[in-house]
């Protein structure tokens, strides 16, 4: 299980079986590749419906929009923050 919070305050559940699934990596690699038409695919396969509203409505700006670089804000803060847990877990104490 992925869990944490975002540098934003945006607290995230997702199943391990979210996060190893090869149609993630390729959407992500997509939109690294500056396809943000595979954003949406990438985050309904991410999260599940309720999380997603909750990220969005987190990001909402006061016209109601939700900003596309705060999104991917937010899908790069949850891997790293991914990342951290796994580099401080791994460290000597």
């Amino acid at each position: 299980m992925l869990k944490g919070t975002t540098r934003s305050g945006f607290a995230f559940e997702i199943p391990d079986a979210r996060c190893r699934n090869m149609e993630l990596v390729d959407a992500l690699a997509a939109v690294d590749h500056g396809n943000l038409n595979e954003l949406p695919t990438a985050l309904d396969l991410l999260l599940d419906k309720p999380q997603k509203k909750a990220l969005y409505d987190h990001l909402r700006a006061a016209d109601g929009t939700v900003p596309i670089e705060a999104v991917i804000a937010e899908l790069s803060d949850i891997f790293k923050v991914n990342q951290e847990g796994k580099n401080s877990s791994s460290s000597p104490e």
